[in-house]
């Protein structure tokens, strides 16, 4: 359940690895997929799951992210 959400907010799995009784789960996740994502991970994992976040790297969008993003910013500068 963890790693599909982890692919349905457009995460890459770099590994995992067993460190006592807990899997550990390292993945590269853009930042505008994590907001949320406590919630998702603590009602997926009933509260035992928990995660960390550090900054990796730019990447470039796929393009029908940057097509909402280009209509949204368009939108907006249209109504101010």
């Amino acid at each position: 359940a963890v790693m599909g959400s982890l692919n349905q907010r457009r995460g890459m799995i770099v590994g995992t690895f067993e460190e006592g009784n807990y899997t550990v789960v390292e993945a590269e996740m853009p930042l505008s997929e994590m907001f949320g994502y406590s919630t998702t991970l603590r009602s997926l994992t009933q509260g035992k799951a928990e995660f960390t976040m550090e900054f990796s790297s730019y990447k470039q969008v796929p393009k029908s992210v940057a097509e909402d993003l280009i209509k949204a910013y368009q939108d907006e500068k249209k109504e101010g």
